[in-house]
């Protein structure tokens, strides 16, 4: 990224940083980057359409979830903001026609129990070691354990629409993976 680049090319210039640790920094600056623009990008859609505390829910869970479940990956940033600006539109603009019911909570439970079978999900630019494995599974289990209380306790307390926000951000991570098996299994029939 050419902001990224020559924000370090600024502080090698001021001698903050050396020019040898210029690698280190700008994958730093450009992993900063990614993990902030989603917030970034729903605050402002969520703002536009009025929804910016359900946006916020929605993201929150889908971003603590995502880095752990793994899931599919665009090869090009620009295409992946793109594709995530519409994906984070729609489930906003959702939010307000989902209802609490039977077939909703189907889908979250359904989610759920395969973000704890398949997560994580190791991607093609970083393969995950045997104990990141492990520890990413643990770490799954224990945040959707965690988002599943806040649902139900939102719920309980009649907050309702903020509950089907977190619910979202759960299932957005689950759908995530789908492309990732089915490209598994094509992969698996060729080899």
């Amino acid at each position: 990224m050419k902001i990224v680049r020559k924000l370090v090319n600024w502080l090698i210039s001021k001698g903050t940083v050396s020019e040898e640790d210029r690698e280190l920094y700008e994958y730093a600056g450009y992993s900063l980057f990614i993990s902030i623009l989603p917030v970034i990008i729903i605050i402002i859609i969520g703002s536009i359409m009025g929804h910016l505390i359900e946006s916020i829910l929605i993201i929150i869970p889908f971003m603590c979830l995502r880095k752990f479940c793994g899931g599919f990956h665009l090869k090009y940033a620009w295409l992946c903001l793109i594709i995530s600006c519409g994906i984070l539109f729609a489930s906003v603009y959702i939010i307000s026609y989902i209802k609490f019911n039977i077939p909703f909570n189907l889908i979250l439970i359904f989610s759920i129990i395969s973000l704890i079978i398949l997560s994580p999900i190791d991607s093609k630019n970083r393969r995950l070691e045997n104990y990141e494995m492990k520890k990413y599974k643990i770490v799954t289990i224990c945040m959707l354990i965690f988002f599943t209380v806040i649902y139900v306790i939102l719920i309980s307390i009649r907050m309702g629409k903020n509950a089907l926000c977190i619910a979202e951000g759960v299932i957005l991570t689950a759908m995530l993976q789908i492309p990732c098996l089915f490209e598994k299994t094509v992969r698996g029939e060729r080899e």
